[in-house]
């Protein structure tokens, strides 16, 4: 038999998807520390990788973690080869690591492949899968974002084919959905903007700051609304101007015109104007009804006025 140290070194020469590619990009420092930390993990021979995958469908635990931390350096590789703009690679590599788990997890050595081929599509997929769910604020359903990618390259093929844009009957017949179901596809794909964010990089304006809010009145508006409160005021001051003292200061308080904005009891407007309830519940009867007689008086005029113009 071969030495064990010599099988591994010929397993790992088989196997240069277990080694990190090279890259352009400098690493973070968290990446370095990682990779440092997982290089002197030693390499499966095929005999090894082959008994722990046995021991693993037997449940041991133990052969789980051993045959996961020796391919942990596939999953580098791989992250390190995935087109992701944006994407930070240490993020790469934990989504793809949860792909690597359910690999050793449903691994069968009897099928006669490699683990690192069959690993491949499982890693693969959930870095896709990671990349997916973070392109969304909110997140998305699988089987909603891989209709998104069907949506986008099925709209592509049929412009490229038509030269022009493609109606939503079209796609919908193409992707096998009804219109409606499609309109729910094409609404998950909005890109959403965050209100913070600079409109440029000139100034500290946000999006929130220039777009403008339907429920807040404009200037105009507040104008408008400040000149009706105005002329409410001088007509309600008109109508108690014809009442005593008294029966000005219980209208206040009863109805919060005083300032303080709240409704009072006729128990506490007596409290505060030192008076029975009944007192001041015959002062509000009298001052409603002399109200009620300047309103009418004045509605008569008015009217007057009108046909005589």
């Amino acid at each position: 038999m071969k030495p064990v140290s010599l099988a591994r070194q010929q397993e790992q020469q088989q196997r240069p998807d277990l080694c990190p590619a090279p890259t352009q990009e400098p690493l973070s420092d968290a990446v370095e520390q990682y990779l440092a930390e997982i290089r002197v993990i030693p390499l499966l021979s095929a005999q090894e990788e082959h008994q722990l995958a046995l021991r693993i469908r037997e449940g041991d635990q133990a052969a789980k973690q051993q045959f996961m931390k020796a391919n942990l350096r596939l999953v580098v590789h791989l992250a390190r080869q995935y087109d992701a703009p944006g994407r930070d690679l240490l993020d790469l590599i934990q989504d793809g690591t949860i792909g690597l788990m359910r690999a050793v997890e449903r691994f069968d050595p009897h099928k006669g492949y490699k683990f690192s081929t069959y690993a491949y599509l499982w890693i693969r997929q959930a870095m896709r899968r990671g990349l997916e769910q973070t392109a969304h604020l909110i997140r998305l359903p699988a089987s909603l974002s891989v209709r998104t990618g069907m949506l986008a390259q099925i709209t592509q093929q049929l412009f490229e084919q038509q030269g022009a844009e493609p109606t939503h009957e079209q796609i919908a017949a193409q992707m096998g959905l009804s219109v409606s179901v499609l309109e729910q596809v094409q609404a998950a794909t909005y890109q959403m903007l965050s209100l913070d964010k600079p409109v440029s990089g000139h100034d500290d304006t946000t999006l929130g700051e220039v777009i403008a809010d339907p429920h807040t009145l404009s200037a105009e508006d507040r104008l408008c609304e400040a000149e009706h409160e105005r002329e409410a005021a001088e007509r309600v001051a008109a109508l108690l101007a014809g009442l005593t003292e008294r029966e000005r200061q219980v209208l206040l308080l009863r109805f919060g015109l005083d300032g303080a904005g709240e409704q009072r009891s006729f128990a506490h407007v007596g409290q505060a104007l030192g008076l029975t309830r009944q007192r001041v519940q015959h002062l509000y009867a009298r001052a409603i009804e002399k109200l009620r007689q300047t309103a009418g008086s004045a509605a008569c005029g008015a009217r007057q006025q009108q046909q005589q113009a």
